[in-house]
């Protein structure tokens, strides 16, 4: 269902206990996720426990009902007029529920309030931007929830960011989306400390990498003047907002635990950019559709239906979409033929979009319901040797041709989770 205002509501009468959240082996482990928690800052992610979460326990019909139920069974069997999200009055505890026997839920819960955890710490704090480029702090929470389970997430504070005065309870502020996880993927992860069969990466698509890497220097495009759109001025160069990086870190790769863990979003690459890095096209093609008038972006989950991209018919029949793209940066029009490394646009972080950074994914179709398909990038494209096909995983860094060092005060491997 679609973003949606939540005004608290009172749970009906929980009786049964809950053990606290704790690491275990029904954790997925930090290795497992595929996903660099400092490229979310703001976004708390609990597939099951998080040592941050409050408590989690199935859901007994039984506890939350009122006590005076009858023991007919017909009305046993009734379904109860439960929220699947709801604020305590008095702890301002935030529970979300999945009554479902059968399907798990995805919830996507954003708070303009200071978020507590089970010891009382505030939980790290993100923020959202609007069309006009204000700022708000938020939290999000990112909560899978497997059937007939009930999560206790954490504690909604009673005081503002901005001052020591009570919120009232009417007043929380409080947006979400709630859909079935009517398919989930665990993450896919490929140990980048061990070469993956080639025989494996060979069988996928292979592109150019999406982001133009190099030095402080500009670097020529592709692009003739006839190609520029009428309101481009005309120049035989592309000079770049912001110097190429030499390399990109990946925060999110295929089944990552942010966004990547549906069908629609599983074989996704996120790759850390500043805002005003150079997109370039990942194989030769035409321009199927741009999309770049939104300048919002952040993590409000609203955010999550609202963004910039840009896509590419291939020659072998697949498209690839660049998603969160800088606002009004398209160096190209549809319907018009590109060939691989083109300058297409800039990479930017509009959308759901905790930090800036470039989505790439692919699809076997343009349908609305298309599914991802797997890839490989590889650097065909050099005048020396082509690069071995690669598949970036989170944590890790690279540029065109695979897997390169990280530099220096770069996020550490044990940053993922």
């Amino acid at each position: 269902m679609g973003a949606k205002r939540n005004r608290a509501r009172k749970k009906k009468n929980k009786k049964c206990g809950k053990s606290a959240a704790t690491s275990g082996s029904d954790e997925t482990t930090q290795r497992d996720m595929n996903f660099v928690a400092t490229g979310a800052p703001g976004c708390h992610v609990a597939f099951g426990n998080a040592r941050w979460v409050v408590a989690v326990d199935e859901w007994v019909r039984e506890e939350w009902c009122d006590g005076d139920e009858s023991g007919d069974d017909n009305e046993q069997d009734a379904p109860l007029a439960l929220p699947d999200i709801s604020i305590d009055p008095k702890t301002r505890l935030l529970t979300l529920l999945n009554t479902d026997a059968a399907c798990a839920r995805v919830f996507y819960v954003t708070l303009m309030h200071v978020l507590l955890d089970a010891r009382g710490r505030p939980l790290e704090a993100g923020y959202s931007r609007d069309a006009d480029g204000r700022k708000t702090v938020c939290n999000t929470i990112v909560a899978l929830l497997r059937p007939r389970s009930v999560m206790d997430v954490a504690y909604v504070s009673q005081s503002t960011r901005e001052t020591a005065g009570r919120v009232a309870l009417e007043d929380i502020e409080l947006y979400s989306d709630v859909r079935p996880a009517t398919t989930v993927f665990a993450p896919t992860y490929l140990n980048p400390d061990k070469d993956a069969l080639s025989t494996e990466l060979a069988a996928l698509p292979q592109y150019a990498f999406p982001l133009l890497c190099g030095s402080r220097e500009t670097q020529p495009s592709m692009i003739s003047d006839a190609s520029l759109t009428a309101s481009s001025t005309p120049s035989p160069m592309i000079v770049p907002a912001v110097a190429a990086p030499t390399r990109y870190l990946c925060t999110q790769g295929f089944g990552g635990c942010l966004t990547h863990f549906l069908s629609k979003t599983q074989h996704a690459v996120d790759l850390s950019a500043p805002v005003g890095s150079l997109v370039v096209a990942a194989g030769a093609g035409v321009v199927h559709s741009v999309q770049h008038r939104h300048r919002a972006g952040g993590i409000d989950v609203r955010l999550l239906f609202g963004w910039n991209a840009l896509m590419l018919r291939l020659d072998d029949g697949n498209f690839a979409e660049y998603v969160h793209i800088r606002h009004s940066s398209s160096r190209v029009r549809v319907g018009q033929r590109v060939e691989a490394g083109q300058v297409l646009c800039e990479s930017g972080d509009v959308g759901f979009c905790p930090t800036p950074h470039l989505h790439f994914t692919v699809y076997a179709s343009d349908a609305s319901n298309a599914d991802t398909i797997p890839f490989a990038f590889a650097d065909k494209m050099s005048a020396s040797a082509p690069s071995a096909p690669f598949v970036p995983v989170a944590g890790c860094w690279y540029d065109k041709s695979g897997r390169v060092s990280s530099p220096a005060n770069s996020p550490r491997r044990e940053d993922t989770a």
